[in-house]
């Protein structure tokens, strides 16, 4: 997780990089991540889908929800 962590934080990461072109040719990508501060903001704004397991905390949630262009309900 440490590693995922900082490829998504580093946008001149080549991983970062094929994630973010991974979305043109219309690829599914799924991450596992615990903390959500990880991402980098401009690949956030990429995401279509997010599922959260439990145990996060109601501020936590209300940060990862005010973060996200999905339509889902609260």
């Amino acid at each position: 997780m440490d590693d995922a962590a900082f490829v998504l934080k580093n946008d001149k990461s080549p991983w970062f990089k094929w994630l973010c072109q991974l979305r043109h040719l219309n690829t599914t990508v799924f991450l596992c991540l615990q903390i959500w501060k990880s991402i980098n903001p401009s690949l956030k704004t990429q995401i279509t889908s997010i599922h959260l397991f439990p145990g996060y905390s109601r501020q936590q949630v209300n940060y990862i929800y005010n973060q996200i262009c999905v339509d889902m309900k609260f």
